[in-house]
């Protein structure tokens, strides 16, 4: 997975970042769409459901670094919540006890072989802020559902 921006009015201007550069054999990068970004704060943040991380990307002037990288498995789109300066980001984390293989988890109509977990971190560092229990996916690939945890 590759991050890119790219300038408006200058299709030459552009960075990237690889948040995870060297993959081990067996790795697979996949469903990484779902990004969000935090204008304000200057910061990108994605989710690799294959590798499992989430991770936060800085973008100040013109180049990209990344703040943190953290193990969390999700393909629901990322929810960022509070004012800017006390900023949360909020995602599930999926994990199975019988699939080990994530491109094996599925939801299909008998349901589903992993568990989901809302997590919410703060968006400075990724130190996990708090947590719920496990509970059967509500919205696989779709946003968190509300909620406080327990």
């Amino acid at each position: 997975m590759s991050v890119y921006a790219i300038h408006q009015g200058d299709s030459k201007r552009l960075t990237h970042l690889d948040p995870t550069p060297a993959m081990k054999p067996g790795q697979v990068s996949y469903y990484y769409a779902k990004v969000s970004a935090d204008a304000a704060n200057n910061r990108i943040y994605v989710m690799d459901f294959g590798l499992g991380t989430a991770s936060a990307i800085d973008f100040r002037d013109g180049h990209m670094s990344l703040a943190w990288k953290v193990k969390q498995r999700s393909n629901s789109y990322i929810t960022l919540i509070g004012p800017a300066d006390k900023r949360v980001f909020v995602n599930a984390n999926a994990h199975s006890n019988t699939e080990t293989d994530p491109t094996k988890f599925d939801y299909g109509p008998v349901g589903a072989n992993y568990m989901d977990q809302i997590q919410w971190r703060d968006t400075r560092t990724g130190k996990l802020l708090a947590a719920s229990d496990f509970y059967p996916p509500s919205n696989p690939a779709g946003t968190v559902p509300p909620g406080t945890a327990a």
